[in-house]
């Protein structure tokens, strides 16, 4: 019998967490498991796994008291008919685990980073809630004992599943010469580059700051920033307050990623 599965996201991305989503949800053996999406939002994500052929639904929420999202997503389960809920990041966490207690559906709560929600009290309380509703997943283990440690979770009930990666084929030289000439790179620079979303989490603004000492010893470098996010004026600015504006490339969202790391010398 094909089990149904319901992969329920705070996030619409793109992001890593997002996916690690869509990945999981696409790559389910159809002989046994169905797979369906639910978002808060739309986006990225939607239409990434709508065109591998999951159905996904999208439920707005104003936040984890929103009991007409609880009513809307338990009339989801039914209709789908899932047998097991996998939400992920906080709030996905908190208010799935509250319906999966309701329905007696069973919940896998997966917790993707670490700022999300330790600064706030009751966050962590409601975590705490969640690990003794759910089987709770961490990305590492250095994240099951922050876990552990910040909100009281049982260690024997968060197991730790290391986010596969969906390796592509490596691109053509003439793919990444290409690339180098687009973004208009000098002949004989090395590369350095980062790859991801430009918010604090990812400490952008700690390798600006060096970027002055590397071109003291290594002149003919360019540095790339792959990405988008709410940092972004703020980094360019920074940038450019540092006279990097010859040497520094913001290039936003790109979907040729392996591309953009087969160019780099060097990644941070």
């Amino acid at each position: 019998m094909i089990q149904t599965i319901l992969f329920l996201s705070t996030s619409s991305g793109p992001g890593g967490a997002e996916r690690v989503i869509s990945n999981l949800a696409t790559s389910l053996d159809p002989a046994r498991y169905r797979a369906v999406l639910c978002l808060f939002r739309q986006g990225w994500i939607q239409e990434r796994s709508e065109s591998r052929g999951v159905r996904t639904h999208i439920i707005p929420t104003c936040g984890m008291t929103d009991w007409r999202w609880a009513l809307r997503f338990r009339r989801l389960l039914d209709e789908e008919h899932v047998d097991l809920i996998h939400a992920h990041e906080f709030d996905a966490n908190v208010q799935g685990a509250f319906v999966a207690a309701i329905s007696g559906i069973p919940l896998v709560a997966t917790v993707h980073g670490k700022h999300y929600f330790w600064e706030k009290c009751r966050r962590r309380l409601a975590y705490r809630w969640v690990s003794r509703q759910a089987t709770m997943v961490a990305v590492s283990e250095d994240l099951k004992q922050f876990i552990v440690e910040n909100v009281g979770a049982c260690p024997e009930r968060i197991t730790v599943l290391y986010n596969g990666v969906d390796v592509p084929m490596p691109p053509r030289q003439a793919e990444v010469d290409a690339c180098r000439k687009e973004l208009r790179l000098p002949h004989g620079d090395q590369i350095v580059g980062v790859v991801g979303n430009l918010y604090p989490v990812k400490g952008h603004q700690y390798l600006i700051e060096g970027i002055p000492a590397v071109l003291k010893k290594c002149p003919n470098t360019s540095f790339i920033f792959a990405g988008r996010g709410q940092l972004e004026k703020e980094l360019k600015d920074q940038v450019h307050r540092l006279g990097l504006d010859e040497r520094v490339h913001f290039l936003g969202l790109r979907q040729d990623i392996s591309t953009i790391l087969a160019l780099l010398d060097v990644f941070v």
